[in-house]
């Protein structure tokens, strides 16, 4: 900071405890210095980061630039002999320029304003101090920097496991900061989550978030039995409209509000659970069936769909009845195996989760179209628009615009003005084609799996001794390889291979921040290239002083 004010790029207050100035994020990047996040700060929420590199990429095509930065506040501790600035405000911020910087390469300016303090007691005060003129959440503030990463794991498995857009609810805020209230039970979102972990006690010192997780799904499964045995127990005012909803998603976890339960009131019950008898990935066909329609029964809402048409069926041509059934069991079933798939596949890799389901949404979306242009009539099914979040359009709720656009198809193909049977073979062949093409999904998710296990094997193979490479490393080849057919691409991977088996285990902590922060495999290349040159010099060094003592 001295060195910023001397050449004029940084100012100074008075009492030479206050900076602020101009930053650029390459400068940051190549420097020792690196921005964490304070320990009793809130927790970073991934969707609104997602959203915002989303929303600056739009504006990068859009103008050439990204969106303003505005301004980070930055805490110095004086007793504190690393380079680290701690985030007091703007951590979602640093992390969006972290991962756009990453992404394009593209250098950003942002302003800043640091402050120096002289220990973590005084950092924690000049905190809430800054945070009472802008309201959070308390919930989503932790007492300890382990507590909260581990909350946020459990979050982003908990997102994982139990998938359904109907159940996370963004967080809203209004214009003044205040929160806008949770969502009705049995739905979650972020702040929940984080409270009802802390309430659980479970966020010990010594605590990991693989076993924290386990007691969360333990307890979601005593709630779930609870829900068919003594539903009392989940809380004043539980309706069975409520219990349909969380059958449904496959989550109770909803039920736990400051106000009507807490994790204490169910945690001596949990010895008492029956043993789990069926997989938590998979809905069963029992609850899926007893849904009936999901798109007439469950969403009223929908104009388009009426629940007379249920009624009607009875009366139906038995060959008609037959294609409805198939309608709301194959895709559901195809969905079933899809998850299933990616859950023994990918639970360890969010990043290729997510390309996944973009993948996979988008698909059934061009097939559903495909499926409206079958009717006769102009009407269509609204769905979620595709470039939004997984958060968003989920697998769930775009299997659900799927099968609720073959039933408005049938229904549609059999007013029309044609013979019985005539009509029915003509929705049969719909349906037919349809589904088979949904059901194909299966085969191309295996060959999307067997491509994105061989490149991760590859990575394995590729950094040997230097595993703490491999993460970041996996998401540069899945982003630049997997998705590329040119040979330009494919053949710096090569090369990288070829560098990376000539390097020996990288013990300095600054060469391997380099390497982790690389943008680009071939920045990765370059920086590899180095350190095995500086690593064949020390070995033709040593071997020198050895002859020369000799």
């Amino acid at each position: 900071m001295e060195e910023g004010v001397a050449s004029g790029l940084v100012v100074r207050d008075l009492d030479g405890r206050v900076y602020t100035g101009f930053l650029q994020w390459k400068n940051v990047m190549e420097s020792k210095c690196r921005f964490e996040s304070m320990s009793s700060n809130r927790a970073i929420n991934d969707d609104v980061v997602d959203e915002r590199v989303r929303h600056n990429l739009k504006e990068l095509t859009r103008s050439g630039r990204f969106c303003e930065f505005g301004q980070i506040n930055l805490l110095i501790l004086l007793n504190s002999t690393t380079h680290n600035f701690y985030v007091m405000d703007g951590q979602h911020r640093v992390r969006v320029m972290e991962k756009l910087y990453k992404e394009t390469g593209k250098d950003i300016r942002f302003q800043f304003r640091a402050k120096a303090v002289s220990d973590d007691a005084e950092a924690h005060q000049e905190l809430l101090h800054f945070q009472n003129s802008y309201p959070s959440d308390p919930r989503s503030f932790f007492s300890a920097k382990h507590a909260r990463e581990v909350s946020t794991s459990v979050l982003l498995r908990l997102r994982t496991e139990f998938p359904s857009n109907e159940l996370w609810v963004q967080v809203q805020t209004s214009r003044a900061g205040k929160r806008c209230g949770d969502p009705n039970r049995p739905k979650l979102n972020d702040f929940l989550v984080f409270w009802f972990l802390q309430d659980s006690s479970l966020l010990r010192d010594d605590c990991t978030d693989a076993q924290v997780f386990q007691h969360v799904v333990k307890m979601n499964r005593l709630m779930k039995h609870l829900s068919q045995t003594d539903s009392s127990k989940l809380g004043k005012g539980v309706t069975q409209n409520m219990i349909r909803s969380a059958s449904r998603w496959g989550c109770f976890l909803g039920f736990f509000r400051e106000e009507a339960l807490h994790w204490h009131d169910l945690n001596g019950q949990l010895g008492n659970l029956p043993a789990d008898t069926a997989s938590e990935a998979a809905q069963s066909r029992e609850d899926r069936d007893s849904l009936a329609c999901v798109i007439c029964m469950d969403a009223a809402r929908n104009t388009v769909l009426q629940p007379q048409f249920l009624e009607a069926r009875g009366k139906m041509n038995d060959k008609l009845v037959e294609i409805i059934n198939r309608v709301y069991t194959e895709p559901h079933d195809t969905l079933d195996s899809l998850k299933r798939m990616m859950k023994d596949h990918l639970h360890n890799n969010s990043s290729a989760w997510n390309d996944q389901v973009d993948y996979l949404v988008g698909r059934m979306a061009e097939i559903g179209d495909k499926a409206q242009n079958q009717r006769p009539d102009s009407v269509r099914v609204r769905r979620a628009r595709g470039d939004q979040a997984p958060a968003q359009v989920d697998l769930d709720s775009r299997c659900k615009w799927y099968t609720g656009t073959l039933h408005l198809m049938v229904r549609k193909m059999y007013e029309d003005q044609k013979e019985e049977p005539e009509k029915v073979e003509a929705i049969g062949k719909a349906v037919d084609k349809s589904l088979k093409e949904f059901k194909d999904l299966v085969e191309d998710l295996e060959r999307r799996l067997k491509s994105t296990i061989n490149l991760e094997d590859e990575v394995r193979q590729a950094v040997g001794h230097n595993d703490w490479l491999a993460e970041d490393l996996n998401v540069l080849v899945h982003k630049e390889v997997r998705h590329t057919t040119a040979g330009e691409e494919k053949q710096v991977w090569e090369d990288l291979k070829s560098e990376l088996s000539f390097m020996l285990e990288v013990h300095d902590e600054q060469s391997r921040e380099r390497m982790k922060r690389a943008c680009k495999l071939d920045d990765l290349l370059r920086i590899v290239k180095e350190e095995v040159e500086k690593q064949r010099a020390d070995l033709l060094g040593d071997d020198s002083d050895g002859s020369s003592s000799s």
